[in-house]
């Protein structure tokens, strides 16, 4: 294989694995079906993305000359991946559904196709890499991008991102290190994408381009193999797997079992050890560690991490609350079971809604008005 032929080979295989990846977030049964389909749409504008900086690549252009207009027209599809970034957070992380009333998020995809369509009725003719349009659209979708994210960022308070912590959180199939993948990836991917036609339309040197070109098809290659292997290897990380449709545990003897473990939850208070599993958990209460998990996953809609995190985060709420309590919050953040600072602020605000110093700061205001 020749080097020059490498990109392009690698866009064609990336936009393959693409289309895979796809396919099995449309037909899987695991996971939640809204936040599915919008990850198998997401996927599909990637894939769009993938094949318009292909066609539109030197010497590949010139087989698509004469369809610069709709090779145009497609590229604006990538205004619709901010906006389905944030849906797909919300649909994963709060199982928020997809409602009519937010269409309104499409608005800039919906303008600038209207707009492109009055331009067009004014030229015959249309270059992609001589309009100015190119650059405009290219800010534009930059900008729209960049909203979503931290706007997706925000909803999960993921602005602190640690590598270890990530790795941790993946072992212990952390959806939010699913999540945090997704993002990561898909702003790298588009910073590179974007830098492709910035390259040209600054340097207006070919081999630039070409350059900057293979970094990003580079780029597309590894963020694919690489969610495919996350897939593979933690599929728990992206669904709460059903391990134990088999198993069936009398009822009676499930009470007992939510009693013994509610007791010992609230005495011994195994949260508070950020090294807790669930092994550990169930040697403490001789319960079989299939049938607990079981238990935990039916009875309280949640796995092991997000159950402990649920006690971890009551016990954040019972110190903050307390007005006379000088401790810091990143002490209370140790003292209440977490590990990392981030982890702490994405579980804190999505149970709650607000941050910590936010919620101290409630009881703090409460507190000077009944003493007055």
């Amino acid at each position: 294989m020749a080097l020059p032929d490498l990109p392009y080979n690698i866009a064609l295989l990336s936009f393959f694995i693409t289309i895979v990846l796809m396919l099995f977030f449309l037909i899987t049964k695991k996971g939640r079906k809204t936040a599915n389909f919008i990850m198998a749409t997401l996927l599909l504008l990637f894939g769009v993305q993938i094949f318009y900086s292909f066609s539109v690549s030197d010497p590949v252009f010139t087989y698509f000359m004469g369809f610069h207009k709709p090779l145009f027209m497609l590229r604006q599809t990538a205004f619709l991946t901010g906006p389905l970034i944030y849906f797909y957070v919300l649909a994963f992380s709060k199982s928020i559904e997809f409602r009519a009333s937010q269409l309104y998020h499409a608005i800039p995809f919906v303008g600038m196709l209207v707009y492109l369509i009055i331009h067009y009725s004014g030229s015959d003719n249309f270059i992609i890499w001589l309009s100015p349009l190119d650059l405009y659209t290219t800010i534009c979708i930059l900008v729209v991008i960049l909203f979503y994210v931290l706007l997706s960022l925000n909803t999960l308070g993921l602005f602190k991102f640690s590598i270890t912590e990530w790795f941790n959180n993946l072992k212990r199939s952390s959806h939010l290190s699913w999540v945090q993948y997704i993002l990561l990836g898909f702003i790298i991917v588009w910073i590179l994408n974007l830098n492709i036609s910035a390259v040209w339309m600054i340097t207006q040197k070919t081999d630039w381009c070409a350059y900057s070109r293979s970094i990003y098809t580079l780029a597309v290659f590894i963020f694919l193999v690489l969610v495919m292997f996350i897939l593979m290897l933690y599929p728990a990380v992206y669904y709460l797997p059903e391990k134990y449709k088999k198993i069936t545990v009398n009822e009676d003897v499930k009470g007992r079992y939510k009693l013994l473990l509610f007791d010992y939850m609230n005495s011994e208070k195994p949260y508070l050890n950020p090294d807790i599993t669930l092994e550990t958990v169930a040697k403490d209460t001789s319960i079989n560690v299939r049938v607990l998990s079981q238990i935990i996953n039916e009875s309280y809609k949640n796995n092991f991490n997000g159950y402990i995190n649920e006690y971890r985060i009551k016990e954040s709420l019972k110190q903050l609350s307390y007005t006379e309590n000088k401790k810091t919050i990143l002490e209370i953040v140790y003292e209440s079971g977490f590990n990392s600072k981030s982890a702490f602020y994405a579980e804190f605000k999505k149970h709650t809604g607000i941050t910590p110093q936010e919620y101290r700061n409630q009881y703090i205001h409460q507190h000077m008005i009944n003493a007055n």
